[in-house]
């Protein structure tokens, strides 16, 4: 799942540079809300590290809340969600879109089940 704090972001990469020293007064605007992605972006440094561990937690919640709900989605299909939401794509066009590819998958298994398993004596799997 890439993220606004993976190695490859303008954040990371910021960090990343060994010639500059972080001072408060001349990075005010890693101090403010990222409006675009919701976050601020002194909650992705640890020090100078990115807390992979409360990532990973933040997700096994969300996926613990999607399973209560019965949203049906992976942790995998959960995470590339929440990268898409956190880069600006609108939530409902992003439930409209799950929707569409579960109710595709089912047709598309319901169909696989009917060729494998219908035709009189044909053998199932």
């Amino acid at each position: 799942m890439k993220t606004p704090c993976d190695a490859s972001s303008p954040l990371r990469r910021r960090q990343n540079n060994d010639h500059h020293h972080h001072h408060k007064n001349d990075d005010d605007h890693f101090n403010r809300k990222n409006n675009e992605n919701n976050f601020e972006a002194d909650d992705c440094f640890d020090g100078d590290r990115i807390s992979s561990r409360s990532a990973q937690k933040h997700l096994e919640i969300t996926h613990e809340i999607s399973k209560i709900l019965e949203c049906d989605l992976d942790r995998e299909t959960l995470a590339v969600c929440i990268s898409m939401l956190q880069n600006g794509v609108e939530p409902e066009s992003l439930a409209l879109v799950v929707k569409e590819l579960k109710r595709e998958a089912k047709r598309l298994r319901e169909s696989r089940e009917r060729a494998i398993g219908g035709g009189g004596g044909g053998m199932r799997l």
